[in-house]
Order: C-alpha cells, then sequence, then structure tokens
C-alpha cells in the first residue's frame, strides 16, 4: 500500500510547473503509463483492504478473542487452583517417595547389603586364599609352558645330532649340484645350446641373403609410401580441381 501510494504520488500529485511569462504553451501531457497503473491499482488495493477492516473490525475482534482467551485461561486457573493443585501434587510425590524410603529404609538397606556382599568376598577371599590361587596357577602355567617349549627344542636339538640332519639336507643339496653340473658337462647342453642358436642365426643371414628378404621389404615399404603419397596428392588435386599431372 505504501509502495502503491508513492508510484500515485508522483504520477498524480506532482503539480506540472509554471512556464514562464511568454513561453509558448505547454504540449499536453501524455496519459499515464504502466508504473502510474500498477500504483493506483496497489493503492486501490490498500484502500479496499484499509475500508473492509474497519467496516468489520477484524483487527479489533483478532485482538478481542487473543484477550478473551488468555482471560478464560487465567479464570480457570483461579477458578480450579490448576497450578497450586499441580504444584502440591508435585510435593506430595515427593514426600510420599520420602516418607516411604523413611519407612522402609530403602536407602540404608541397598547401601548395607553393598557392604555385605563386598565384606563377604573379601572374608571368603581371605579364609580360601582364591587371589594367591589364582595367581600361583597363572605362574604355573606359565613355567610349564616354557618347560615344555624348552624340552621341545632340546629334543629337535638331540635328534639333529643323532641322525645329522642338517649334515644330509646339505649333503643333498651339494649332491644335487654336483650330478645337475655332471649330467650338463657329459651331454654338453650349454654348448649345443649355444651353437644351436648360432646355427639358427647364420641359416637365417644366409636365407635373407640368397632371397634378398631384407632389401624387398625395404622397397616394398618404399613402394608403398610412393603409392599412399601419390594417392593423397591425387586427393588433394581432386579437392582444388586441378588435373594431377601424368
Amino acid at each position: 500500500a505504501k509502495v502503491g501510494r508513492q508510484l500515485l504520488t508522483v504520477a498524480y500529485d506532482v503539480p506540472p510547473k509554471a512556464a514562464p511569462p511568454g513561453a509558448p504553451p505547454a504540449a499536453p501531457q501524455e496519459a499515464p503509463g504502466v508504473a502510474a497503473q500498477v500504483g493506483q491499482g496497489l493503492g486501490t488495493a490498500a484502500a479496499k483492504t484499509r475500508e473492509f477492516n474497519e467496516r468489520h473490525q477484524v483487527t479489533a475482534k483478532v485482538a478481542d478473542g487473543a484477550r478473551s482467551t488468555v482471560q478464560a485461561a487465567k479464570d480457570a486457573n483461579e477458578r480450579h487452583d490448576l497450578t497450586g493443585k499441580v504444584s502440591r501434587g508435585a510435593a506430595t510425590a515427593v514426600d510420599k517417595t520420602k516418607e516411604f524410603n523413611e519407612r522402609h529404609q530403602v536407602t540404608t538397606r541397598v547401601a548395607d547389603a553393598g557392604r555385605s556382599a563386598a565384606q563377604a568376598a573379601r572374608e571368603t577371599n581371605e579364609k580360601h586364599d582364591i587371589t594367591g590361587k589364582v595367581g600361583r596357577g597363572a605362574a604355573v602355567a606359565a613355567h610349564k609352558t616354557a618347560e615344555v617349549t624348552k624340552q621341545g627344542f632340546q629334543a629337535a636339538r638331540e635328534t639333529n645330532q643323532k641322525h645329522d640332519i642338517t649334515g644330509k639336507v646339505a649333503q643333498g643339496t651339494s649332491t644335487a649340484f654336483h650330478k645337475t653340473k655332471e649330467f650338463e658337462q657329459r651331454h654338453q647342453i650349454g654348448a649345443r645350446t649355444a651353437e644351436a642358436s648360432r646355427n639358427a642365426f647364420q641359416a637365417a643371414r644366409e636365407t635373407n641373403q640368397k632371397h634378398d628378404i631384407t632389401g624387398k621389404i625395404g622397397r616394398g615399404a618404399s613402394a608403398a609410401a610412393s603409392g599412399v603419397s601419390k594417392g593423397f596428392s591425387a586427393m588433394t588435386a581432386a579437392a582444388n580441381g586441378q588435373q594431377q599431372p601424368g
């Protein structure tokens, strides 16, 4: 509504300036534009809203309804003493709980039961030496484990010394190496492999020299490159509208 009144003020309320004496008459003003029309519409809407509110007293009725609700809640609280009853109920619950605790000594009995259980556990431990037995049992188990491990290591070492297992393994490895070397020397596997490689290389070189394989491959590659170059030149000339020379 405020924006509409400002637009109406700009569009309609500003009086035209008086022309100085002797000046030609001013041109007639143009019809109000879109901004003026929008401002006029907003001003009309604001006026209608204000008129409706004044006629039906909407704002006053809403305020009266809110005050009536607050007053009704206040009256009901004062009539039935709701706040007081809630407070007294909470205080009564606290008092009842305290009274029950004092009558049956719940807190004291729970504390006594806890102390009795702790005392009984301590007396049982002192009577039967439970903690000491558990500690000695753990120590014995650790000692036995270490002893068994030591005995197992000693037995393995005695078996090795008795049957010379380490020596036999080393001797077997050495024998296998010598047997392999002896077999290679007897059958000349290394020499034959090297000779076969040399023969294959020599045969490939002689075949290449005899049939000129490398030269043919080179000339074929050159011819292929030349053909590709001519084809590319022909395509370029066709694209440019020129004739390829023979």
